[in-house]
C-alpha cells in the first residue's frame, strides 16, 4: 500500500537531541512526587478509616467506603518507571534563529541563543493487580525545565534526519504540521519570518 501523497524531501535537518542525562533527574524528581502523593494519601486514608468507624447512615458508609478504596489504590500503586520529554525533540537551524520542533510536528520559533525554551516531561510506569500487568502513561507533564537554546544546542545529538522523515506520518494533522514547518523553514532559509 503507498500513500496518497508523498511528502517532498526538504533541505530542512532537524538534530534530534539526547535528554538521557536529563531523565535521569526528571525520574528522580518524579519518584520524589510520587512519595509525596503517597505519604498524603495514607494519611487522608487513614482520616478516613477513623471516619468510617462514626459513621451510621448506610450512604455515608459507602461513600466513605468508596473513598477509603480510591486512597488504597493511590497508596499501593507502582511508582513511575520511567519518564521522557517530547518525543524527538529536536532543533532546526536558519538564519534567522533556532527553531524547535518535535515527531508530531509541533514546534516554535524563531529563538536567538539567550531566550529561554521549556521542555515538559511526563512520567509512565506499570502496574500489576490480579496477576495482570498494565502500563500507564501520564497524561499532563509533572515538570517543565527550562533551557536557553545555546544549552540544548550543546545537548549530544542522537541523530539528525529531514525533516520530511522527522515528523511522523498518520492523518491530516501531521501532513498539516509538516506542511506548514517546511513553509515556514523554507521562508526562514531566506531571512524571511513567517506572521503568527
Amino acid at each position: 500500500m503507498t500513500r496518497l501523497h508523498e511528502r517532498r524531501s526538504t533541505s530542512h535537518s532537524v538534530k534530534v537531541l539526547d535528554f538521557s542525562e536529563q531523565a535521569d533527574a526528571a525520574l528522580e524528581y518524579a519518584l520524589k512526587l510520587d512519595a509525596e502523593k503517597k505519604a498524603e494519601a495514607a494519611t487522608e486514608l487513614k482520616d478516613r478509616e477513623d471516619k468510617l468507624k462514626s459513621l451510621t447512615s448506610s450512604e455515608a458508609i459507602e461513600k466513605c467506603q468508596k473513598e477509603i478504596k480510591l486512597l488504597e489504590e493511590k497508596v499501593t500503586k507502582n511508582p513511575p518507571g520511567s519518564v521522557r520529554c517530547e518525543k524527538g525533540l529536536g532543533l532546526v537551524e536558519t538564519p534567522i534563529g533556532t527553531f524547535v520542533i518535535c515527531t508530531e510536528g509541533v514546534g516554535s520559533g524563531p529563538f536567538k541563543d539567550d531566550e529561554d525554551y521549556k521542555v515538559e516531561w511526563w512520567m509512565s510506569g506499570e502496574d500489576t493487580e490480579d496477576g495482570k500487568t498494565s502500563s500507564w502513561f501520564g497524561v499532563f507533564p509533572f515538570a517543565t525545565q527550562t533551557f536557553q537554546i545555546k544549552e540544548l544546542r550543546e545537548l549530544p545529538v542522537l541523530n539528525e534526519v529531514n525533516l520530511a522523515e522527522h515528523i511522523r506520518t498518520f492523518g491530516a494533522r501531521l501532513e498539516g504540521n509538516y506542511k506548514l514547518w517546511a513553509h515556514a523553514y523554507d521562508e526562514a532559509m531566506e531571512g524571511r519570518l513567517l506572521p503568527p
